[in-house]
Order: structure tokens, then C-alpha cells, then sequence
């Protein structure tokens, strides 16, 4: 044989080698005495969310981290072993939601429109996931300690533009569920949610605001730039739903330690007129013809604040509305209006005008 030939047979072993390269092999695990059954974790859920219409979807309206004070171990042999993180039960189905950060990994609930997920620690990983450790190189003695993972999150999102209302009950999420698999299973921890959060999802009932700006005589206007009196354009928002929170945040531990905190709804409104805008910066639009009657020239009519200065058209504004938590509670939102000059000669006439007010809730 030739010494190519040989290189060709070196090569050709060589690959056989890899070919039939043992795999890792899987050993087992068992509790130990002071470890004798796995971590069962209780975690309890509460409060009251206002999920308003316009929060955007994605957007987190409740956090939950939970952890045990407990360390947890186990006995294995040096081997390999696969870390499943799971969920024992998932009463819901996955949700056709996908997150830009924890994807496809979102549970529906009882509640249309609000999807759960369960991190794993306070990173951005959502179960389940599954990783496989080797350990069968490792020093040390023959047998290694394997941990038990002890902190997750608990994340309500809005999935859906529609938010229905109800309540989310503990046993309708999924069930964390931490357990190693080589030879045998072995669980490390089990827990599941307890209490029911409630979900409040509607808006105010807004009617129409007719508005009389009253006749007026040329001579009460200065010039370009002046304006006759402010009148009063008051917004009524009638049988509000009750304004709990537009988020929680909180903690627990196995020791009973809790802590939760809210973010505020909030009412924020947008004037849009239906006219053009004859001057964006003191918020003027045209008036509207009215088909029948001339209208007057050289006038808009002017949209301010209760402070009287310019609403700013198609920009939403705080209502700075101090919003309740009674169902059913009423609320006004004060505006003004009035005629405005805006030419150099004006003419009389009818001078009618209309102009769109969106409620924005979150």
C-alpha cells in the first residue's frame, strides 16, 4: 500500500471514530434526607387593573416576581441531564399573540385580550425551556448537587386591541414546574397561583356638546389676533367605569412577604375640528357654511383650555381629571371657545363650527 492509500485509510478511521463516538451518557438523581420532596410553592394573585381602551397592545398591566427563601438540592450522578422548566398544567392554550421579547410563549386567560407569560428569574426568558447540561466531565467526587431554581415572574400583558372584562383566576395560569430528566425524573419545584386579579375594561359615556357662542357686534373685536369672550365648553363623561389602576407591580415570597404597587389611569383628550385650521398656533379653525346662510369672513373660532390658553389641535392633552374608583362616577372636562379674528376685514354673517373631542384611555 502506497503511502496515499494510507491517508485515505487514516482518514476513513477516523471518521468511523466519530461515527461511533459514545454519546453522554443520562444517570440518576435522587433526594436527599434534609431534601425530601421537591419545592411546593403557593403564589398568591390580587387587586383590581382598568385596563383603558387605548393602552397599546403589548403593554405589561401586571407583574408578579416570586421566589423561596429555600435552597433546594439534589443528588446525581456525574452525567448528563436535561433542566426542564415547564408547567405542570396550562388551563388556557397559547394565545396567537407573539411578543417582540418573550415571542410565542404568551397563555390566554379567562379574559379575551389579556395573555399571561412566566419568566424564568428576572431575565427575559419565558417558559417552557428545556437545556441540557453535561456533567459528565466535571471534577470532584462521583455524585454532583443539582439547585433548584427559586425565582420567577408572573406577567399579564394586553394581547388584543379588544379587552373583555372579568376576573383571571389563580388556577386559570399556567403551573411552573422545574424538574431534571436523565435516567429517571426528578422534581425540583411545583408551584401555582392562588386569588383572582379582576379586569375592568370599558369607557365613559361622552354626549354631544352643543355650544352657543352668542351674536356679536363687530365693534367688540380689535383686530386681527382678538377675540370676543371665552364661553364655557364643558365635556361630560357620565357612568365612568371605576379607574382602579393601569398596572400592578409587585412581589411574594414563600415567608408571606408581599409588596404591590399601581400606575394611575389617566384620561388624556384630543381636539380635531372639522374645518381647516386657519391658525395652528392660537388653535383656530374656519368656519363651517351651513349652506343656506352667508358666513361670515375674517372670523375662526378659537378652542382654549380652562386656562384659556390654545387647546392644540390633534395633540392629545392631560385631562388632569382626579380620576376615582367608584363605578359609575361622573366627570367634567372644561374647555373654552370663542370667536377670533382673523382677518384684517371682517364681515358678518352666520359663523357656525364643529370640532371632534377624542377621550384617550390608558
Amino acid at each position: 500500500m502506497n503511502s496515499s492509500s494510507r491517508a485515505v485509510v487514516a482518514v476513513l478511521l477516523a471518521l468511523l471514530a466519530l461515527l461511533w463516538a459514545a454519546p453522554a451518557q443520562a444517570g440518576r438523581c435522587s433526594y436527599l434526607p434534609e431534601y425530601p420532596s421537591p419545592l411546593r410553592f403557593s403564589v398568591p394573585i390580587t387587586g383590581n387593573i382598568t385596563v383603558g381602551r387605548d393602552v397599546p397592545v403589548g403593554a405589561e398591566i401586571y407583574r408578579r416576581s416570586f421566589s423561596t427563601t429555600s435552597d433546594f438540592t439534589v443528588a446525581c450522578d456525574r452525567a448528563a441531564f436535561d433542566y426542564n422548566r415547564a408547567f405542570s398544567s396550562t388551563p388556557y392554550p397559547l394565545s396567537s399573540y407573539t411578543h417582540p421579547t418573550y415571542g410565542a410563549r404568551i397563555y390566554a386567560t379567562a379574559v379575551t385580550g389579556i395573555g399571561a407569560a412566566v419568566l424564568i428569574g428576572p431575565g427575559t426568558v419565558a417558559l417552557p425551556v428545556q437545556n441540557r447540561v453535561d456533567y459528565s466531565s466535571a471534577p470532584g467526587n462521583p455524585r454532583i448537587s443539582l439547585y433548584a431554581d427559586t425565582q420567577y415572574v408572573l406577567v399579564l400583558f394586553k394581547i388584543a386591541a379588544n379587552v373583555g372584562a372579568g376576573s383571571i383566576q389563580g388556577s386559570g395560569l399556567p403551573s411552573p414546574w422545574f424538574n431534571v430528566q436523565g435516567d429517571n425524573r426528578l422534581d425540583l419545584l411545583t408551584a401555582q397561583f392562588t386569588g383572582q386579579l379582576n379586569i375592568v375594561s370599558r369607557t365613559c359615556s361622552t354626549p354631544d356638546v352643543p355650544v352657543a357662542l352668542g351674536t356679536h357686534q363687530m365693534t367688540e373685536l380689535g383686530g386681527i389676533g382678538t377675540g370676543t369672550q371665552w364661553v364655557d365648553v364643558p365635556v361630560h363623561l357620565n357612568n365612568c367605569p371605576a379607574f382602579f389602576a393601569r398596572s400592578l407591580t409587585g412581589s411574594y415570597n414563600d415567608r408571606g412577604q408581599a409588596t404591590q404597587s399601581g400606575v394611575a389611569n389617566t384620561v388624556q383628550y384630543r381636539v380635531d375640528p372639522v374645518t381647516s385650521i386657519v391658525n395652528a398656533a392660537q388653535s383656530v379653525m374656519a368656519l363651517q357654511p351651513d349652506g343656506v346662510n352667508q358666513t361670515a369672513t375674517g372670523i375662526g373660532i378659537q378652542i382654549g383650555t380652562a386656562a384659556l390658553a390654545p387647546v392644540g389641535f390633534g395633540t392629545p392633552r392631560s385631562s388632569g381629571l382626579p380620576l376615582n374608583q367608584t363605578d359609575g362616577s361622573s366627570y367634567t372636562l372644561s374647555l373654552k371657545a370663542r370667536y377670533y379674528q382673523t382677518g384684517a376685514t371682517p364681515t358678518s354673517g352666520q359663523a357656525n363650527g364643529a370640532a371632534t373631542i377624542t377621550l384617550v384611555y390608558q
